[in-house]
């Protein structure tokens, strides 16, 4: 992950990138980056977004939105 977000950084990225993303589909996360107002989504921190939990919680939210529904 630490490549493939050095990867992604400046002066690869342009100076108007938004968003970077980088999906390791292998482990279920993604490490995404937003810009700012002042600086591109490269220099900007990375969070990490455990997709399997993610999606475990929407399945366990759906589940109870059906059970409950009259």
């Amino acid at each position: 992950a630490e490549v493939g977000r050095w990867l992604m950084s400046r002066p690869v990225a342009m100076s108007s990138n938004l968003h970077n993303v980088l999906f390791c589909p292998e482990d279920g996360v993604m490490w995404v980056a937003n810009a700012s107002h002042d600086a591109p989504a490269a220099e900007r921190p990375y969070v990490m977004v455990d997709l399997r939990a993610l999606l475990a919680r929407m399945a366990e939210h759906r589940a109870q939105v059906t059970t409950s529904a009259p």
